[in-house]
């Protein structure tokens, strides 16, 4: 009875947007964690991106946490080698250089818990951004000639 109590929770987290099965474990074990900043869950968010000969292509994130952490859940046959593809790559770096936090799992990850791991620890991180040790240290930005000057006065 327990696996079957398992299951049926599972189920009332599955989403219509879940691709995988992968994806409504994915999104049950983070649920289901408790995860303390934890606000919102989106599945198959669409994104544009280009490729290496700049053609617009579309994409999904696979799970999008709080509106910025995007989780990419990898099952076996997303890949036919131990190398990411160009166009995967391409995804990435869109998703990283629009500000996104990646993490990447696969089925290991969710069962051994670190899927939920690496997301509590990403949430924990942007929290303690305002914590930040090191506000402050960043120097005023230039004035119009003034590294020309300084290089002519030898600074």
């Amino acid at each position: 009875m327990a696996g079957y109590r398992r299951k049926a929770s599972g189920c009332d987290y599955s989403a219509s947007t879940s691709q995988s099965a992968l994806e409504t474990v994915g999104r049950h074990a983070l649920i289901e964690a408790g995860i303390p900043g934890f606000r919102s869950i989106r599945g198959q968010v669409p994104f544009e991106y280009q490729d290496l000969a700049a053609v617009p292509l579309s994409g999904r994130m696979d799970l999008l946490i709080n509106g910025f952490v995007c989780v990419e859940l990898d099952g076996r046959s997303k890949y036919t080698s131990d190398f990411i593809s160009a166009e995967e790559r391409m995804r990435e770096k869109f998703i990283l250089n629009a500000g996104y936090l990646l993490i990447r799992a696969t089925w290991k990850d969710v069962w051994r818990g670190t899927l939920v791991t690496n997301v509590a620890n990403a949430l924990q991180r942007v929290r303690s951004l305002a914590d930040d040790p090191f506000a402050g240290n960043v120097p005023r930005p230039l004035r119009s000639g003034e590294l020309e000057q300084r290089r002519y006065r030898g600074h």
